[in-house]
């Protein structure tokens, strides 16, 4: 159909059209490291929807740069930070040498990512990885509430609510861009999973601000 001839390189990573994909690549001279508006590029849109064999493609081509996986977007993410799935994660790690120390532009690694949004196995694996403790281990040293807080704790309590913003602000963008990944052209076009995941999102980041401030 003329949609499929049309489709982009991002969508078509994302759905897992291996042909487009070969196609665009070979006969269309497009990079596998090719960044879509947002900064996304098609190893993003394969890891984050667990297209192996397309990621395979990609990474292997003769025209993929060496580091290829570890191209970043404009948050500082590498694909790694988008697999959600474990044997994936495996694949990028063991087969392709992704760094999993990597930090993005929040200095978060691909394990505090994954906790954060609660991909809750990749989390562990990148922690076996690496050697990270979990995140609610480190914040389990932070002082209680009942504790008299110094001007500074206060200040460094400002800083991280406005490091949840930022990070509130990420994972939404994160939505968006799968969702344009698979050819929504605006966030209207979302379909269910994708709004539910947005409410959550939003809801967690209120909730937690009203716990903490």
């Amino acid at each position: 159909s003329s949609s499929t001839t049309e489709k982009n390189i991002w969508t078509a990573a994302g759905e897992g059209d291996l042909e487009r994909v070969r196609h665009l690549v070979e006969v269309e001279h497009i990079s596998p490291i090719a960044a879509d508006q947002f900064t996304y590029t098609p190893l993003h849109a394969a890891a984050s929807y667990g297209h192996v064999e397309i990621l395979r493609f990609l990474l292997n081509h003769s025209t993929a740069p060496a580091n290829a996986i570890e191209t970043t977007d404009e948050d500082g993410d590498t694909p790694l930070f988008t697999v959600e799935d474990v044997s994936v994660a495996r694949i990028l790690i063991e087969e392709f040498g992704a760094n999993a120390k990597h930090e993005n532009e929040a200095g978060d690694t691909p394990a505090a990512n994954a906790e954060e949004n609660e991909w809750d196995e990749v989390a562990a694996y990148f922690r076996s990885v690496t050697g990270e403790e979990p995140m609610y281990q480190r914040a389990q040293n932070l002082p209680s509430e009942a504790t008299e807080l110094d001007p500074a704790t206060n200040e460094a309590m400002d800083a991280a609510i406005d490091g949840q913003t930022d990070a509130l602000m990420i994972r939404v963008q994160d939505i968006l861009r799968r969702a344009e990944a698979r050819g929504a052209s605006s966030g209207e076009e979302l379909n269910e999973e994708e709004e539910a995941e947005l409410r959550r999102v939003v809801g967690e980041s209120v909730l937690t601000q009203i716990r903490e401030g």
